[in-house]
């Protein structure tokens, strides 16, 4: 065990250096990019122009609304609604207006704690998304879909149903992943039409997956990990292991169910090939594994364990971008800013 223990911590210090000397990818076009790719596609400079308009007040009101300005958000939505139910207003261009004022609008429902009318109005929201989809030909706007159901999976978390949350976390990497048909939550999916570039449906897995691992130290197995490896891998589809979007989290993934598993040496394996691995991209991810891992050396008995334990309680304090949670586990100082900054709405839209 000894021998593993090691080869671990021999992993972790190559995973740091090559990350130091990692090259920054070339940036790809994200979704708010692609989108505006359709629209000048299919809509008129005269149109596009009011459906600006429409989107500007729907983010002057969500704005509004994170700063508590509440009755400011209101009146900005109206606004944003009224351009959208006007008559000359094109039917595309309302949904496409409809689709964000009600992902929006959420998020002062969700201030004013009116959880159901927050939930109603990103399931019309989707409803929106799915009529451009399937009527419209959007199909970059499934990736809006599949945002709102990640909104729905930090709901979960903050509403204090973390098995709903971690089972959905788990189905949307799955779906994403190519590992299941659908999604439990709305309807309609095609995972077929999902024929964006790797790197962009990544960065969507590695969002939820980072949510994931730092919410399962305060889990228990049964409404953490369990449920979402449950939802990982329900409803499955065939997929070849050449399909793999995120390398490293199907990596991740592997180590943690080993470790759920109690599979010593499985575990230690397939973390040993994780730390490898550079960071880059999936930092508080591999933080995150590497707090379990100097917690589950505490906990072993022997010298290795020992001073393993010992070096990296002394290397987490000048580890580069670790997130504020992580510190604050490791009883490390916690500066205020960083603590906001890692919050997140329950509800949001792009």
């Amino acid at each position: 065990m000894d021998d593993l223990l090691y080869d671990v911590y021999k992993a972790y210090r190559a995973g740091l250096l090559g990350w130091a000397e990692a090259e920054t990818p070339l940036k790809e076009a994200g979704f708010p990019e692609l989108l505006q790719q359709r629209l000048e596609s299919r809509i008129p400079e005269s149109k596009r122009l009011t459906l600006r308009t429409i989107w500007d007040a729907n983010k002057s009101g969500l704005k509004a609304a994170r700063q508590g300005e509440l009755e400011e958000a209101a009146e900005l939505f109206q606004q944003s609604r009224n351009t959208i139910e006007a008559p000359e207003t094109a039917v595309e261009v309302a949904l496409l207006g409809l689709s964000s004022l009600e992902a929006a609008q959420a998020y002062l429902d969700y201030r004013y704690r009116d959880y159901q009318g927050a939930q109603d109005r990103v399931f019309r929201a989707m409803d929106a998304d799915l009529e451009l989809e399937l009527n419209y030909d959007y199909r970059v706007l499934q990736l809006h879909r599949i945002q709102a159901a990640h909104n729905f999976m930090r709901v979960h978390l903050r509403s204090k149903r973390p098995a709903q949350a971690m089972r959905l976390g788990g189905a949307i990497i799955g779906y994403l992943e190519g590992q299941r048909r659908d999604l439990p939550i709305h309807h309609t999916w095609n995972r077929t039409n999902l024929t964006f570039s790797n790197t962009l449906l990544s960065t969507m897995i590695a969002q939820i997956a980072k949510e994931a691992a730092l919410a399962l130290f305060d889990l228990e197995l049964e409404e953490g990990w369990i449920p979402f490896y449950e939802g990982l891998n329900h409803n499955p589809r065939t997929r070849e292991d050449d399909e793999v979007v995120h390398g490293k989290i199907q990596d991740w993934i592997v180590l943690r169910q080993a470790r759920a598993e109690g599979d010593h040496e499985a575990y230690l394996r397939a973390l040993a090939h994780f730390l490898a691995q550079t960071p880059q991209n999936v930092s508080s991810i591999w933080y995150a594994t590497l707090v379990d891992f100097l917690e589950y050396c505490a906990e072993q008995p022997g010298v290795m364990a020992a001073q393993i334990t010992k070096v990296l309680t002394a290397d987490a304090k000048k580890w580069p971008h670790l997130h504020p949670h992580l510190k604050q586990r490791l009883n490390l100082p916690v500066a205020g800013h960083e603590l906001v900054t890692a919050q997140k709405p329950g509800v949001g839209a792009y």
